[in-house]
């Protein structure tokens, strides 16, 4: 380690600017792989109340469980194919991880646009994933 490397300071002693430590080994968290599972749409109530529900499964298909908490968003598609284009139906906070070879279950009752539900599971990226 070098502080100040570039001797950007007016340093009147750089012989202790520069540390050595021993090598540490890390070990980085293995990877998790949350998938979407089946995806239902309840649509019973949609013409008194405007609002469908959408119920949804998330696998985890990783040797190891996911932990802490995350959010799923549920997105409209008119293609079956989620793009960055497709509207936001609305946010499931998801907490309490999921097993290894686990899953569960979530649920979102919304007022939508005309489209069909397509759900992105971990939107914000806050589980390490497994490289495709």
């Amino acid at each position: 380690m070098a502080a100040d490397a570039g001797n950007a300071l007016n340093d009147t002693n750089r012989n202790n600017n520069v540390g050595v430590s021993s090598v540490s080994e890390v070990d980085l968290a293995q990877a998790v792989d949350l998938t979407v599972g089946a995806v239902s749409i309840n649509q019973g109530g949609a013409t008194q109340t405007g609002s469908v529900t959408v119920t949804y499964t998330v696998d985890n298909l990783a040797a190891v469980p996911a932990t802490g908490s995350w959010t799923d968003a549920v997105y409209l598609s008119s293609d079956g194919t989620w793009n960055i284009d497709d509207p936001l139906l609305g946010y499931v906070e998801h907490d309490g991880g999921v097993a290894a070879g686990g899953s569960y279950t979530g649920s979102l009752t919304a007022t939508p646009p005309v489209g069909i539900g397509q759900l992105s599971g971990d939107r914000q990226n806050e589980c390490l994933r497994q490289p495709a």
